[in-house]
């Protein structure tokens, strides 16, 4: 019975986790049978090593643990910046800088002020691994049920599986763009912009800033200051759209 309970809530937590990261994506389904058999897996391995001992059982719901909240931050990091964070990503989180930087996002604020249920992900995941009170942490997940409901509806499968490993884009049959980004896939030759050779001579430095968006900045109706940046405004040649490609 502890082995049922304990793979109906993995089940529960793996399908809110899902269903709160793609809750934006209506053409996305949140979670399928792929993410029932990894929460059964894993169940019945934690059930498993614990026969082998307390000590043991503890190691195993550690992991697992560690995992499910591997996928909240996940979750987290895809509704605030829309980016998929993945397992390699959340090897290498320190989750007191991780929440120190988040945190005074607007984005994020406004998130979880819709989302605020979800900030008690974490404590679920621990009581779920306490047979005694195991209910609880169902109880927590059941009140996400408009979400999973909404989440469960949609054709497309998005299982928890790209966790692990990047998606393939998706090659679609009469694919065709966006009237305005047509001219993007016609060849064309290259031309000079207005501000072709506005700095000849100069000497240039290049700014660049991941996933700051510049309406997060106070100069552009956003919350952050940046006083050295203003400092030089009159003297900065500026591009309102511009695209870099692997940057790094």
């Amino acid at each position: 019975m502890n082995t049922l309970s304990l793979i109906f809530v993995l089940a529960l937590a793996v399908a809110v986790s899902q269903s709160v990261k793609y809750a934006e994506f209506l053409r996305v389904r949140a979670y399928g049978l792929r993410d029932f058999g990894a929460a059964a897996a894993a169940g019945l391995a934690v059930s498993a090593v614990g026969w082998l001992g307390t000590p043991y059982y503890l190691a195993a719901a550690l992991f697992c643990g560690f995992v499910l909240l591997a996928l909240w931050l996940d979750a987290i990091v895809f509704r605030v910046f829309t980016i998929e964070l993945g397992a390699g990503g959340a090897k290498d989180v320190v989750l007191s800088e991780f929440l120190r930087e988040i945190v005074p996002y607007t984005r994020t604020r406004e998130f979880f002020r819709v989302n605020w249920l979800f900030l008690f992900f974490p404590a679920a995941i621990v009581v779920l691994f306490i047979p005694d009170i195991r209910f609880l942490a169902a109880l927590y997940f059941f009140g996400f049920w408009k979400v999973l409901l909404r989440a469960g509806a949609p054709p497309e499968s998005a299982a928890i599986d790209y966790f692990f490993h990047p998606r393939r884009f998706p090659a679609r049959e009469g694919f065709r763009p966006r009237p305005e980004h047509e001219p993007l896939f016609q060849s064309a030759e290259p031309s000079r912009c207005p501000r072709f050779g506005a700095l000849a001579g100069a000497p240039v430095l290049l700014l660049s800033f991941e996933s700051a968006a510049r309406d997060h900045f106070l100069r552009y109706g956003g919350e952050t200051q940046t006083p050295w940046l203003d400092s030089m405004a009159g003297n900065l040649v500026e591009s309102r759209n511009h695209l870099g490609v692997a940057l790094s």
